[in-house]
């Protein structure tokens, strides 16, 4: 069995950031999930609340 793939994309809190390139790297795994079905939750992964969301991309499992 596979391990699953990670991306990663980064972004910055707030309506100041919102639209900007600072949030370039979660605008792109957001289109992610909503193309692939899948919904962010924010657990707690490694002692901090992370949003992520848990995808079948090109037959495998991926964590956004």
């Amino acid at each position: 069995m596979d391990s699953p793939r990670i991306v990663i994309g980064l972004g910055n809190p707030g309506a100041r950031y919102r639209s900007t390139r600072h949030n370039i790297g979660f605008e792109v795994v957001d289109l992610l999930a909503r193309r692939l079905g899948g919904r962010f939750r924010l657990p707690l992964l490694l002692g901090r609340r992370v949003w992520t969301a848990r995808v079948r991309c090109a037959g495998r499992d991926c964590v956004l």
